[in-house]
C-alpha cells in the first residue's frame, strides 16, 4: 500500500565515521532517496535499526515514512512504549499529527508525545524518539533532549549533513 501510494524509491547507505565531520555517527543507518528502494523498504530499514536517518528531499514523504515505520515497529512491541516525535516548528508538529492519524494502530498501541524541540522535553526514558528535521539536533539545547536516550532514535531530514560548525 505504501509503495503504491507514493511510488518513490530509496537506497540504503551507511557511514562508519563516529566524528563530527558532518557524517553520520557509527552505527547509524542512513536511508537515502536514490532510485532502487521502495518506500516499504525504507520503512523496513528504519524498523530494523535502533539508530537511523531517512534522507529525502522536501515534500517526498519523510513524515509519512516515519509514521509508517512507527506503526510497523509497534507491531513488534510486547508492551506499550513511550514514543516522542520532535520537530522544529508547530507546522511540522501538525504534519506529524496528521501522518500519525493515517495509522490508527499507533494511538491504540502507545502514548505518543509530539512536540517542538523548543519544549526541551527529556526523552531519556523514551523507547523511541523520532526527530523531524534531525539536522537541528546538533544544536546543544536540542541535543539535550535525546543525548541520554537509550531507546531507538530515528531522524528525518532532507539535509542531515551540516556544513556549519555544528556538524
Amino acid at each position: 500500500m505504501i509503495d503504491a501510494q507514493f511510488g518513490r524509491h530509496f537506497q540504503r547507505l551507511t557511514s562508519d565515521r563516529p566524528d563530527r565531520s558532518g557524517q553520520l555517527a557509527e552505527g547509524v543507518e542512513a536511508v537515502s532517496v536514490a532510485g532502487k528502494r521502495s518506500m516499504g523498504d525504507t520503512v523496513a530499514a528504519l524498523v530494523a535499526n535502533r539508530r537511523a536517518v531517512v534522507q529525502s528531499p522536501a515534500g517526498s514523504g519523510k513524515t509519512v515514512i516515519g509514521a509508517a515505520a512507527l506503526a510497523q515497529w509497534l507491531n513488534f512491541a510486547s508492551f506499550s512504549p513511550a514514543v516522542t516525535w520532535l520537530a522544529n516548528t508547530n507546522e511540522q508538529c501538525d504534519q506529524a499529527k496528521k501522518a500519525v492519524a493515517l495509522f490508527p494502530s499507533i494511538q491504540e498501541s502507545c502514548e505518543i508525545r509530539i512536540a517542538c524541540y523548543a519544549a526541551g522535553l527529556d526523552c531519556s526514558k523514551d523507547d523511541l524518539v523520532i526527530n523531524d528535521e534531525c539536522h537541528h539536533v546538533a544544536a546543544q539545547e536540542i541535543r539535550k533532549s535525546i543525548e541520554n536516550c537509550t531507546g531507538w532514535i530515528w531522524g528525518l531530514s532532507a539535509t542531515p549533513n551540516r556544513a556549519d560548525e555544528f556538524k
